[in-house]
C-alpha cells in the first residue's frame, strides 16, 4: 500500500510511469479504481486521523495483467472525475478506465 502525501496524484503517476516504462506494453491499458467516498484512516507518520480515498490500480497488456493491483491512499481531492480526466492527458497512448469498482 502507498500512502501518498499532498494531492497524492504526482507520487501516484510517478508509479504508474514507472512500471509502463518498465513493461513496455504493446497494448497497455491502465486500470484505476477510486472510491467514491472518503474515509477516515489512521496517518502511518503521526496517527492523526485524516480523510483520504482508497484507489486500486493496474496495467494491462491486451488481457494480460502485467503489473498486479495497487492498493493506494489518496487526497480526497483525488476523484474518479479528475481521474478520468488527467490520466488521458498524460498517457495519450494507452488505454485508460477508470471507474468506482473498489471495495477498500
Amino acid at each position: 500500500m502507498s500512502s501518498n502525501s499532498g494531492s497524492g496524484m504526482s507520487t501516484l503517476l510517478t508509479e504508474i510511469v514507472r512500471a509502463i516504462e518498465c513493461m513496455r506494453p504493446a497494448n497497455g491499458r491502465i486500470r484505476v479504481s477510486v472510491a467514491r467516498e472518503a474515509k477516515w484512516e489512521k496517518s502511518t507518520s503521526n496517527g492523526d486521523e485524516v480523510l483520504v480515498r482508497w484507489l486500486c490500480w493496474s496495467v494491462e497488456d491486451g488481457e494480460k495483467e502485467i503489473v498486479p493491483p495497487q492498493f493506494a491512499v489518496v487526497s480526497v481531492n483525488v476523484t474518479e472525475e479528475r481521474l478520468r480526466h488527467e490520466l488521458p492527458a498524460r498517457f495519450p497512448s494507452v488505454d485508460i478506465i477508470v471507474d468506482d469498482d473498489i471495495d477498500a
